[in-house]
């Protein structure tokens, strides 16, 4: 390990060690960043070594659960978690729509997403409440009627 690769290393342990507990991700980039140029050079001028088989499983355990985590960061598609948690897509989309009140389309996928993943009774209040704003348009009282309808039938089925 060079002499500056020490000195970057104790000071970025110091920094984390006053870091510790912090939410802010400016921080947690510049402490991650100090570790990396430290590691950097003291892995480029090691000696290779033959290193114990749970030192590599804890490697392995180490990486796996940091992809994990970087997956999460990816945002999941809409469809996707209408499939896997349909009550946190509805309240995702409900937000999106109190975010821009003015869109049509919006509403038209709150109401279909609520009834595709059987939430009837939401689905019947969103094509009530849009068949308010459009009144002329019949499509989405016969909708909110049929929603009522599943509703009912859900309910009398369980």
């Amino acid at each position: 390990m060079t002499r500056a690769s020490r000195w970057v290393l104790a000071a970025a342990i110091a920094g984390s060690a006053l870091a510790v507990g912090t939410v802010h991700t400016v921080t947690l980039c510049i402490v991650t960043a100090l570790l990396a140029v430290a590691a950097v050079p003291a892995w480029w001028g090691a000696e290779p070594m033959k290193a114990r088989s749970a030192a590599t499983l804890l490697l392995f355990t180490g990486i796996g659960l940091t992809a994990y985590t970087a997956l999460q960061c990816v945002p999941m598609p809409i469809g996707w978690l209408a499939v896997i948690a349909p009550h946190n897509a509805d309240g995702l989309v409900r937000r999106a729509y109190e975010r821009t009140p003015d869109d049509d389309g919006l509403p038209e996928n709150v109401a279909r997403l609520a009834s595709t993943t059987g939430l009837h009774v939401e689905a019947a209040k969103d094509y009530e409440r849009l068949a308010r704003r459009r009144p002329r348009e019949a499509r989405r009282k016969t909708a909110a009627a049929a929603e009522r309808a599943s509703a009912i039938q859900r309910a009398l089925n369980l």
